[in-house]
């Protein structure tokens, strides 16, 4: 399927809540993201490196790390308790229930919104670039 991701559940066992995460693994929407991103960021750096092939491995660097930086800040600001593993009503430490791969979910706002930050930055960066040097 085109989408997929890997979930992860976790419990409280002191209050007994119940909390899941999803962090999307689908390869050809990721694909698609990072080579639209590489060709704004690489359009970004010609504008300021003097030598076209450093432009276009900085822009791969950076196209490639935007994707897993996008995610992580994401999954800090909707859900701060992945990172810390503690239950938010009572401060406990969470368990892990169960997880897996899930194959063919349609994909989540989360999903879409990284795809989005990820190809919106290279392109807002490069209009003020190429503003800036016109």
């Amino acid at each position: 399927m085109l989408f997929s991701s890997l979930a992860q559940c976790y419990r409280c066992p002191t209050c007994g809540s119940s909390y899941s995460h999803s962090m999307p693994t689908s390869i050809l929407p990721m694909l698609v993201v990072l080579v639209v991103a590489n060709a704004f960021w690489v359009d970004f750096f010609d504008h300021l490196l003097p030598i076209t092939w450093l432009a276009i491995l900085t822009g791969m660097a950076v196209a490639l790390s935007s994707l897993p930086l996008a995610i992580q800040v994401l999954q800090r600001i909707t859900a701060p308790w992945l990172t810390t593993r503690l239950c938010p009503r009572c401060d406990t430490s969470l368990e892990v229930t169960g997880g897996g791969f899930v194959d063919g979910t349609p994909p989540s706002k989360h999903e879409l919104i990284v795809y989005s930050a990820v190809c919106a930055v290279p392109m807002l960066a490069d209009a003020i670039i190429t503003a800036l040097v016109a």
